[in-house]
């Protein structure tokens, strides 16, 4: 016998098991949650046809005869899962049936507490849906605004790593929030896995003022909830200033962390198109293949990133300006001090 927990009652010290094929954990996942599948893709596919084209029996004789191949690999998975510290494991799949029933009820009747998640991930994505604007709703933000490289990112690393409640929103979308945003760092996450990173991010908050970087709405392919972003608006903003040179260095420091990063640069500078001419990019693309990559970031700065961030700070009234600090921390503590001083 095995039990089912909404996700609202799930506590601490709880380990998510994604029982869905790879292809569906990759797509959006419960944040933290460590993929087991049942099926694998080819499996999950063939099992589908099954159903369609077959029966429904003969689609659950497949899935029995796949699942219980794996079941000595997956015991040993569940084992070191459940370590020492007694961890509570709780499985899901995508609507809370057949494969999160399967799991739970064959590794609980062997004495392998497996609790399931009720409704699995759709409804665990609707409870996403309805509960992240309330999380939203008790926050103050106080936004760091600065042209690129100023190291608003690491200023928040430093604010956290103080203690300080930090929204990381280039975080929760895997992108950079730029053109070359992707840069070292793989595909954007979807809506759906961005959504759930925010929330899980919220959940941890241990105050109402919460520091975030200055974003546009758009992010690489999602979006800001607009309840989030007007709000973003309406809080305290801080402006970063740096020297061209400090900036240069620290774009340089977070894109060449990859052996291949002149890649994917010249494959992004394709959507500055746009902007620019193609005699331009054609210059920036031998700077970069002749590894002048500084001299191509200064340029990308002067002439794109600047102009474009000029146009959309002007709307803002800042509370602070911190110029020439040069360093994430010293620019951290800085912060600190001036809202002690305010009393925020």
């Amino acid at each position: 016998m095995f039990l089912e927990i909404p996700f609202e009652k799930i506590k601490k010290n709880t380990v998510f098991i994604d029982v869905r094929s790879e292809g569906e954990y990759d797509e959006a996942h419960i944040p933290g949650a460590v993929n087991i599948p049942l099926f694998r893709n080819e499996e999950r596919r063939i099992i589908g046809t099954a159903y369609k084209n077959e029966s429904v029996s003969e689609a659950r004789k497949l899935g029995i005869q796949f699942a219980s191949a794996r079941l000595p690999q997956i015991y040993e998975m569940i084992l070191s899962l459940k370590d020492s510290h007694e961890r509570q494991l709780i499985a899901y799949c995508a609507r809370g049936g057949y494969r999160s029933t399967f799991f739970a009820s064959a590794f609980s009747s062997i004495g392998v507490g497996v609790l399931k998640l009720d409704g699995g991930y759709k409804r665990y994505r609707n409870y996403i849906i309805e509960n992240l604007p309330k999380l939203n709703n008790d926050l103050n933000y106080i936004v760091l605004h600065g042209n690129t490289g100023t190291g608003k990112t690491k200023i928040l690393k430093s604010l956290k790593n103080h203690g300080l409640d930090v929204l990381d929103l280039e975080g929760a979308a895997n992108h950079r929030g730029s053109v070359l945003g992707s840069v070292g760092l793989g595909p954007c996450n979807n809506q759906k896995q961005f959504e759930s990173n925010i929330f899980h991010q919220m959940q941890s908050y241990k105050t109402q003022n919460i520091f975030v970087e200055a974003e546009s709405r758009k992010i690489g392919n999602v979006l800001i909830p607009g309840y989030i972003h007007e709000k973003m608006k309406t809080g305290v903003h801080i402006l970063i200033e740096e020297e061209l040179d400090y900036r240069v260095q620290v774009i340089k420091d977070d894109y060449t962390q990859k052996k291949d990063y002149q890649v994917e640069i010249l494959q992004s500078l394709s959507y500055l198109k746009k902007y620019m001419s193609k005699e331009k990019l054609n210059i920036l693309s031998k700077s970069i293949q002749e590894g002048n990559i500084s001299d191509a970031i200064s340029d990308l700065m002067v002439n794109y990133y600047d102009p474009l961030y000029t146009n959309k700070s002007d709307k803002y009234d800042y509370q602070l300006t911190l110029s020439g600090l040069a360093d994430p921390e010293k620019t951290a503590l800085a912060i600190e001090e001036w809202l002690d001083k305010e009393g925020k």
